[in-house]
């Protein structure tokens, strides 16, 4: 693939994770610890960008982190089957010093989630491919989110590496 290819590639990917509707435009019930960013800032290690993605902040250790929003409130895509629950599909994003997708083709990123609000089956592990962009740091994991409305605690694990936060995912 060339290089002109990869970055449209890029740049498409990314035109697609807009906010569905804008900040703070949802409201949080009490009952759903989301997270919020960290005072003072987290800030990943060099040479990544200092200002998160996205309109969102930056959110891990420096061995691991992730783009949320600023408000707590995952956004992305309704998606309605027949009969099944809607679900909220979104892009999520994760960045670790020195991942290269040549030296490490199956990233052992693993994201974990589960319902705090009611009883609902976990989060199904999504697949983990790779993106790349300047802007955002070079190389970064991603993967596809795909949660029903409610109060989620998501964990990413890459080896022994974890990052925890909760969100809360609207209804329509």
């Amino acid at each position: 693939m060339t290089g002109r290819r990869r970055l449209f590639l890029a740049t498409m990917m990314l035109s697609l994770v807009t906010p569905a509707t804008p900040f703070g435009s949802s409201k949080v019930p009490a009952t759903c610890p989301v997270t919020l960013p960290a005072d003072p800032a987290f800030l990943p290690p060099d040479p990544f960008p200092r200002k998160a993605p996205f309109n969102g902040s930056w959110h891990g250790t420096p061995e691991l982190w992730t783009v949320m929003s600023r408000d707590g409130v995952f956004r992305g895509l309704k998606v309605r089957s027949p009969g099944k629950a809607t679900l909220t599909r979104d892009k999520s994003f994760w960045w670790r010093p020195g991942f290269h997708p040549v030296r490490t083709p199956s990233p052992p990123l693993k994201i974990e989630g589960r319902r705090l609000d009611v009883d609902a089956p976990t989060l199904a592990q999504p697949w983990v491919t790779n993106a790349h962009d300047d802007g955002l740091g070079g190389w970064t994991m991603l993967t596809m989110l795909e949660l029903t409305a409610g109060c989620w605690e998501l964990t990413g694990t890459y080896n022994l590496d974890s990052v925890r936060f909760v969100v809360w995912v609207e209804e329509e």
